[in-house]
């Protein structure tokens, strides 16, 4: 009995378990596990391997999330109005009331960086977060009159 008499009467071989289908095609299993494919056919092409990909984890994004951002915001629009307040106040002599609100000014600054930073690091409205912070540094007065002393001389 040669090679060809065992393919056809159903054998195993160097390849694998070879038989006869019902319709009389040669089929062939390359792995018990994986069916019959016909002779002369390549077998399906296996799937890579699923890998594990370092992805940056997103928080799911609920209904508020972006108010921090927006909070710290409006609070440097705010210092923006009380500092141009008290620009006006110290252009009209009132003095006492431009520091008061030059020192409300101060404080708003703080909150508005504050606030901005922290929209900016838990990715809670990152883009108003950032115009906060950038609002909050140039609208500082103190700031504002230690750049003008220095430029002045």
């Amino acid at each position: 009995m040669g090679p060809a008499d065992t393919a056809a009467s159903g054998g195993d071989d160097a390849i694998g378990t070879t038989e006869l289908d019902p319709a009389g095609v040669l089929t062939r299993s390359l792995d018990p596990g994986t069916g019959f494919i016909p002779v002369g056919e390549t077998p399906p092409p296996t799937p890579p391997a699923p890998t594990r990909r370092a992805r940056r984890v997103r928080r799911p994004r609920g209904r508020y999330a972006w108010w921090p951002g927006a909070a710290a915001a409006v609070v440097a629009v705010a210092l923006i109005v009380v500092d141009a307040v008290a620009v006006a106040s110290a252009g009209e002599g009132s003095y006492s009331a431009a520091t008061g609100l030059a020192w409300t000014a101060i404080v708003l600054s703080g909150v508005a960086v504050l606030g901005g930073l922290i929209a900016v690091l838990l990715d809670r409205g990152r883009l108003p977060g950032a115009g906060a912070i950038v609002l909050g540094i140039g609208a500082n007065p103190y700031l504002l009159a230690r750049v003008f002393e220095a430029l002045g001389g």
